[in-house]
């Protein structure tokens, strides 16, 4: 993603956040009020310059309860420890793909995996 298409997506969704492969981990810009910060490990609040060359960003997903990815009506993700990632897309294939595993399996990836709303 160019830089202009992250000032974009940031206009039209604030709570996104982006980060680059060079970037310090854990690090990520977004948007507060009418500025684009740099938030996370050691760049609290500061401004952010935009190099308008070749960079390449990608965003940065933060994971939500399960109940949230469900209600969000979107595509979804989970990921955990003890299982690989599955993708899901609505609540229906959801229960259908989680219906295969384990009950232990499910009530863990339900409560402790890390879903993605994509």
């Amino acid at each position: 993603m160019n830089t202009w298409e992250v000032l974009r997506e940031l206009t039209e969704n604030p709570t996104k956040r982006f980060t680059y492969p060079s970037a310090k981990q854990g690090s990520y810009v977004t948007r507060e009020g009418d500025r684009v910060v740099w938030r996370g490990e050691g760049q609290e609040g500061q401004e952010l310059w935009v190099h308008l060359g070749d960079g390449e960003w990608y965003e940065v997903l933060v994971p939500v309860t399960f109940m949230e990815a469900v209600e969000s009506g979107c595509k979804i993700r989970c990921e955990g420890e003890r299982y690989r990632q599955y993708y899901f897309r609505d609540l229906n294939s959801t229960l259908i793909n989680l219906s295969g595993c384990p009950i232990r399996d499910i009530r863990d990836i339900i409560l402790n995996g890390k879903w993605y709303i994509e």
